[in-house]
């Protein structure tokens, strides 16, 4: 069992550190590229630490646990941060950022760094933290702190989704879904580990270092993070997410936005832009294009894709998405019921109409149709 975990942490180290390198090598650091070389940083001791403890090397154990032991306070903030960092394109970092890290600041110098300064002195620990190391209290709250932002991270993930659906038609490559497979991993370890440790105090000791176990999950969280992560671009958001966002703000704290989002409009511009729409859509077949965009879209009317929201918002009372993809389920109908095209796979039609990836295509056709393509397609042939 040493010689696994030995090479699993020797795996996890020499991982990091390559990952660090490929993330650092590059001249032009983006925001996100910054948030995740720190993430690697910090994962990068955990497994030192790991390594020191298991070899009995004091001094790698120590300077390990001086930058891993106080991890969930610092991995939760950062990946919130990530995320915004991808969507909000003008997402920075101040001094408001530094309240999320008051925790780990309190935690290192409170409970870390005495814990390092005995260690390394061969000093007995303060008094205060006795008690409270033997119960593993701190731990506890430390990983329950971590699960807190999990569940902030996907509550953000849901919401960015749902306002991408004003500027896309085709969400597969801007929504970060492993980000949410990411959250979902790090939450069943930490509920693992807490659970373990229960039944642990419970029953008494497993026989067993389950600390490792959860080291060992990290090492894949890693790969999964950086297999995805080392790539993932920006994904810019129009002006008017950017507006929708400030407005929700604003209610949630009382204050009343504007009563009627079309009141800026000029006289006849309503109607001139939903003409306009239409005429791309139905003469145009704008929606055939698998790349359309708000933006593209605003461009060919011509408008502001602040306007161009708005009037779909407020006036057609659906999103971009819903509209674009409406307008292409319903020329897949067409195609399915015409013998011109039977001899075309349902896929092949769906491609064709602007969808863009069939997972996507079998979900939107459901939720228009109530029945899956196939099944809509046996109905035709009754």
């Amino acid at each position: 069992m040493k010689l696994l975990i030995d090479f699993l942490l020797v795996a996890g180290i020499l991982t990091n550190m390559v990952i660090l390198l490929l993330l650092l090598r590059r001249q032009q650091q983006s925001l996100p590229r910054q948030i995740l070389s720190f993430i690697f940083f910090s994962l990068f001791f955990v497994h030192l630490n790991a390594y020191g403890e298991l070899h009995q090397v004091n001094w790698i154990y120590l300077i390990g646990f001086l930058f891993s032991d106080s991890i969930g306070y610092l991995i939760g903030p950062l990946l919130v941060f990530y995320i915004n960092s991808i969507y909000v394109v003008d997402f920075r970092l101040n001094k408001s950022s530094l309240l999320h890290f008051i925790p780990l600041f309190s935690y290192f110098f409170v409970v870390t760094l005495p814990i390092v300064s005995a260690e390394a002195s061969d000093n007995a620990l303060p008094s205060y933290l006795l008690g409270l190391l033997n119960s593993d209290l701190f731990l506890q709250f430390q990983a329950l702190y971590l699960l807190l932002y999990c569940g902030l991270a996907w509550r953000m993930l849901n919401a960015f989704r749902k306002k991408l659906k004003h500027a896309y038609t085709q969400l597969e490559d801007k929504d970060l879904r492993w980000v949410r497979h990411l959250l979902l991993g790090i939450v069943v370890t930490i509920s693992s580990h807490l659970g373990l440790t229960l039944y642990e105090s419970i029953t008494g000791s497993l026989g067993w270092s389950f600390s490792y176990l959860s080291t060992s999950i990290l090492i894949f969280f890693i790969i999964y993070l950086a297999y995805y992560g080392l790539e993932q671009s920006r994904i810019l958001l129009p002006e008017s997410f950017l507006e929708i966002r400030s407005k929700e703000r604003a209610i949630s704290k009382g204050k009343s936005p504007n009563s009627d989002p079309l009141q800026h409009f000029q006289s006849g511009e309503i109607d001139f832009i939903h003409r306009r729409i239409l005429s791309l859509l139905e003469e145009g077949h704008i929606y055939l294009n698998e790349e359309l965009t708000l933006g593209r879209m605003a461009q060919d009317i011509p408008t502001t894709d602040k306007k161009l929201s708005t009037l779909i918002n407020h006036h057609l009372h659906t999103n971009f998405y819903d509209l674009i993809n409406a307008y292409r389920v319903q020329v897949v109908k067409q195609k399915l019921a015409a013998k011109e095209f039977e001899h075309l796979t349902i896929l092949a039609i769906a491609f064709d109409s602007g969808f863009k990836s069939k997972t996507s295509f079998n979900r939107i056709f459901k939720k228009e149709t109530g029945m899956s393509p196939s099944a809509y397609k046996k109905h035709l042939s009754l």
